[in-house]
């Protein structure tokens, strides 16, 4: 492998040690001096591996951290609906692979794809249930903190690079994600290693990472199809971060124009490789997004919630960046590159502003803070003051910068993450209620957000079994009249095509309260009422069962029906509306029909 001798780094001395004796005028060296850390090439075997170990010393209380909060929320709560639905189908499509059963078409209203993040989940959750697949995602999110600090301190140095970890460390939602098991922290995971091989490439330290940045950067746009959105940034850092001409003799816009190239190709690949099936889904749940309800100011309060702090720090970098151009201090690459990482952070909330819509907003942001935290990293650590003074002094400052800026954002962030592992209900007793009632069969079962139910019931009902609160069709036996909506419910209902149904009145609480009288004088019994309690709200699963079995028409009289519980958001964002994230939201293409035939016509691949 060739590499470049790399410039030094400004700061690439161990927070303790005595510093060059002979300051340079103003404490301040060029950038490209600064810039760049020792050359890892230079080191084999090892030698090198112990080079990467003192490297990765500063980050190693940070992640132990991380790794001791994120660790308290594993176990606080039953599997969400969205991870849920993505251990299920990672399960139906492993078996498709290796047995050939049939699966549901995933890849046409997933907001990733199916074969990638799903499938390493429901592997993660064979070994351990959903707490293993948390851990996974825990692991994932120890590793983009570790890309944020080598980022970081490639750009600016280890200080700049220990405290932007530091600041993304303690984010609730880095947290949050930390300990749940969706995909968003294998492709923020990604992303941020695919920005450290840009920067790498831009100081012109090796050449392989022109093949590992954009390879990396679009196996975490088909993970997780948001990612895309930060594509351009991470391009753009590869020309504008770094030196310049001398990294590899071409102009910055060449560097550009390589790295776009390289990433095009490999996105063109991901595209043939998929074709219209993964094309639709990908067009309905980014693309075609349907807008919400959210007004902008109700998107801007949440986004500070989230991510405002890091935001105005990040802000500051930049303008002290600024300030120094017109001094000459700093040149206008520089600016531009602290421009694009502070721009990098605003994206996501941008971007829902425009659809107007709370939806994983908090996750999006949190893909965004991964760059804007270098930025801010930056700016603490210039204000820690010059880095020539005796170790006392600076590890006097350190630990007053850490206590100033870190630990505030870390007890927020503890608080904020607890919070959402709090807003959904525990399904413990709903999922035990439900095991003697379904078997794998010919039965079919309505159940609202089924994802939950069928992941722990696992192959015990089949998944052409389960249907949804969503949407339905219904031919009418004698008119041939094809129903939808409520009206095919009811008749789906009535015509006891259901053994069991689950109702909750908070996903789909208009359809609840339009079949519950069809429930009662349709002859189910109601079984149980499961009262259920979150940080959104008090509500109530709701269990019918069809006494006799599903052939079993004669009616039967049933208790009164039930009204809608107090129907907090089902939602993992406590203050944002239900998540639809899941295979579960209209506005994804899911749809489960009930139909007069014991299977679902749900479509499916074989």
């Amino acid at each position: 492998m060739r590499t470049r001798q790399a410039t030094v780094a400004q700061d690439d001395t161990p927070f303790g040690a005595d510093a060059d004796p002979q300051p340079e005028p103003d404490d301040e060296v060029s950038w490209d001096e600064k810039a760049g850390r020792e050359d890892e090439g230079e080191a084999t075997g090892p030698g090198r591996r112990f080079q990467w170990l003192v490297a990765l010393g500063p980050v190693l209380p940070i992640l132990a951290a991380q790794g001791y909060f994120a660790a308290r929320l594993l176990v606080t709560n039953t599997a969400f609906i969205d991870e849920a639905t993505y251990m299920y189908a990672g399960h139906q499509e492993i078996s498709h692979i290796v047995h050939g059963s049939p699966v549901a078409s995933y890849e046409t209203f997933f907001s990733g794809a199916p074969i990638i993040y799903p499938m390493l989940s429901a592997l993660a959750a064979a070994l351990h249930g959903v707490v293993a697949a948390r851990i996974f995602s825990l692991a994932c999110m120890l590793l983009a903190t570790v890309a944020v600090y080598l980022t970081g301190r490639r750009m600016y140095g280890t200080l700049a690079g220990f405290f932007a970890a530091a600041l993304f460390a303690a984010l609730g939602p880095t947290l949050h994600l930390s300990s749940y098991a969706t995909f968003d922290a294998m492709a923020l995971c990604l992303l941020a290693w695919s920005t450290w091989c840009a920067v790498a490439f831009a100081y012109g330290d090796r050449r392989d990472v022109l093949v590992y940045g954009p390879l990396l950067m679009v196996l975490a746009d088909c993970t997780k199809y948001a990612s895309l959105l930060w594509n351009p940034v991470i391009i753009a850092l590869a020309g504008l971060a770094g030196p310049g001409f001398s990294a590899w003799k071409v102009s910055r816009w060449w560097n550009v124009q390589r790295f776009a190239l390289v990433s095009g190709g490999f996105l063109l690949v991901a595209v043939l490789a998929g074709r219209e099936p993964y094309f639709t889904g990908f067009d309905k749940t980014t693309l075609q997004r349907q807008p919400s309800n959210s007004t902008a100011a109700e998107v801007a309060q949440h986004a500070a919630q989230w991510v405002g702090p890091l935001l105005a720090v990040g802000l500051l970098g930049l303008i002290v960046l600024a300030f120094g151009s017109r001094s000459g201090r700093t040149t206008a690459p520089e600016v531009a590159t602290a421009g694009v990482l502070l721009f990098a952070g605003l994206l996501a909330p941008l971007n829902q502003l425009r659809i107007h819509t709370l939806l994983s907003l908090e996750k999006h942001a949190d893909i965004g803070a991964s760059f804007t935290a270098i930025l801010a990293g930056y700016l603490i650590a210039r204000l820690c003051g010059p880095l020539r003074m005796n170790r006392a002094v600076r590890a006097v400052t350190v630990t007053l910068a850490v206590c100033v800026s870190v630990l505030p954002l870390g007890y927020v962030g503890v608080a904020q993450a607890k919070q959402i592992h709090d807003s959904w209900p525990d399904s413990t007793q709903l999922v035990d209620t439900l095991r003697p009632l379904v078997h794998r069969g010919s039965d079919n079962y309505l159940v609202e957000d089924y994802d939950v139910p069928a992941f722990y019931l696992g192959g015990a009902v089949h998944w052409q079994q389960w249907h949804d609160t969503v949407s339905a069709s219904w031919k009418d036996p004698t008119t041939g009249a094809v129903l939808t909506g409520v009206p095919a419910f009811k008749a789906a209902i009535a015509a006891h095509h259901y053994q069991v149904i689950v109702l909750d009145f908070a996903e789909t609480p208009a359809t609840d309260v339009a079949i519950r009288g069809t429930i009662t004088k349709s002859g189910y019994r109601l079984v149980a009422r499961i009262p259920t309690q979150s940080t959104s709200g008090k509500g109530a699963y709701y269990i019918w069962d069809l006494p006799g079995g599903a052939q079993a028409i004669t009616p039967a009289t049933s208790p009164a029906a039930p009204g809608p519980a107090a129907t907090g958001s089902a939602s993992p964002h406590p203050t944002a509306s239900p998540s639809p994230g899941s295979s579960k939201n209209p506005a994804t293409g899911a749809s489960h029909s009930a139909s007069p035939t014991a299977s679902a016509s749900a479509s499916a691949k074989h």
